[in-house]
């Protein structure tokens, strides 16, 4: 019998899932009742992330903040930006106007094509002759 077949027949016999009874498989009782008996004495916390009682002492708040203001330089780091926006800009202008280009030419191509075709198919010229 391999084991997922025993895992089933086991947790059948329990009334749990498979999943419950891998649970159960992976950690002892006793580990488990240390675990419950801990969480009845509430959330511990590391020594570390507890202030020191100096550094608490230390920290005197007066009450007062700053004024919120605008960072030394920031205008050149807009002015910086906004140049870069620009560019960025011209650059999708550029390659919209590009890729238009090539689409108009594209169609003029297949556009002629297609009554180069039509003078083709008509011997007698009766299709279209007005188009020229």
């Amino acid at each position: 019998m391999d084991e997922q077949t025993f895992l089933e027949i086991e947790a059948k016999r329990r009334g749990i899932s498979v999943v419950q009874l891998k649970m159960l498989l992976a950690v002892s009782d006793r580990t488990m009742a240390d675990i419950v008996a801990d969480s009845r004495r509430g959330i511990s916390q590391s020594a570390s992330m507890l202030p020191t009682q100096a550094s608490a002492q230390t920290q005197h708040r007066t009450g007062y903040a700053a004024p919120l203001s605008t960072p030394a330089g920031i205008n050149h780091v807009d002015r910086l930006c906004q140049a870069q926006d620009l560019q960025d800009r011209r650059e999708r202008l550029a390659e919209t106007v590009r890729v238009n280009l090539e689409l108009a030419q594209i169609i003029r191509e297949e556009d002629e094509a297609a009554k180069r075709q039509a003078r083709e198919s008509d011997p007698l010229g009766l299709w279209g002759a007005h188009d020229e």
